[in-house]
């Protein structure tokens, strides 16, 4: 087997070709084109094997990346979610604080406390009512834009239910995300109240 010989020629400052001879030119004007001893040129680049597996490569980083996007937008969801179930749970223990101060005993009487007014109602769309009854059933709150009510900010679902026990007044909320779905593993939130 014969064994070529490379030779490297370099462009002079005066310019001009370099002195080709017997051997090659391989890295003239920085390895542009290479011409081999017998004068074709050599084999330069990628075989398609090589292409092949790079592709491979990048398609399955791509195919990585790629999978990390709805388990993002899933954890957001979740995370729009429980914001919202947080911030319910405070609106409603809130209001019933204040009835623990100013209305002890209608707190957990439906014929004297049937609902709750939900906070800022009036930035919602104001054909729908956001009142929040305490009878101890599922309701669904729909919050639609103020000027459009095909649009829909939010809705989720809940059960509020009181229960007494001597000097202390107790509220479970249980919060489901979303106008529809099922009623199992609801957010539970909790609270007491006391007598002063």
């Amino acid at each position: 087997m014969k064994e070529k010989n490379h030779k490297t020629f370099y462009i002079p400052a005066t310019g001009g070709l370099p002195d080709l001879g017997q051997g090659s030119a391989c890295g003239w004007l920085h390895s542009v084109f290479c011409i081999s001893s017998g004068g074709r040129p050599a084999a330069a680049g990628f075989s398609l094997v090589e292409v092949a597996l790079a592709l491979l490569v990048v398609g399955i980083g791509m195919l990585a990346i790629l999978s990390m996007f709805p388990a993002g937008l899933d954890q957001n969801s979740r995370s729009i979610s429980d914001t919202q179930a947080a911030l319910f749970a405070e609106e409603v223990f809130g209001a019933l604080r204040v009835h623990a101060e100013t209305n002890w005993d209608g707190i957990g009487d439906t014929a004297k406390i049937p609902f709750l007014q939900a906070a800022a109602s009036n930035n919602w769309h104001p054909d729908y009512d956001l009142s929040i009854p305490l009878n101890n059933e599922i309701y669904t709150n729909v919050y639609r834009h103020p000027n459009d009510s095909n649009i829909v900010d939010h809705a989720f679902r809940y059960r509020i239910t009181l229960t007494t026990n001597g000097l202390i007044k107790a509220a479970a909320l249980r919060f489901w995300p979303g106008e529809y779905g099922t009623a199992s593993n609801p957010a539970i939130f909790y609270a007491e109240f006391f007598k002063k």
